[in-house]
């Protein structure tokens, strides 16, 4: 009777420590995919996030008079279109 029950808790021990890990694993895939989505979020050549920040650098130059009104407005259609 006593060796039945020893084997019963080595079986639920294996399974838990199956489950555990598995687990963990999940936990540290998600994590590097959400570290390769965050870091490759704002480096695509030519996507929304470059796109923008050369609309901010535009509107910042036009504020500052650097440059005037009719090239402020062909340099923003040309990052438009």
């Amino acid at each position: 009777m006593m060796g039945c029950e020893t084997m019963g808790g080595g079986a639920m021990m294996a399974v838990m420590m199956i489950v555990f890990t598995l687990l963990f694993l999940g936990l540290v895939v998600g994590g590097a995919w959400l570290l390769v989505r965050a870091v490759g979020a704002g480096r695509s050549p030519g996507g929304p996030a470059r796109s923008s920040s050369a609309l901010r650098i535009l509107e910042e130059r036009y504020a500052r008079g650097e440059i005037d009104g009719r090239e402020f407005r062909e340099r923003r259609d040309t990052l438009r279109s």
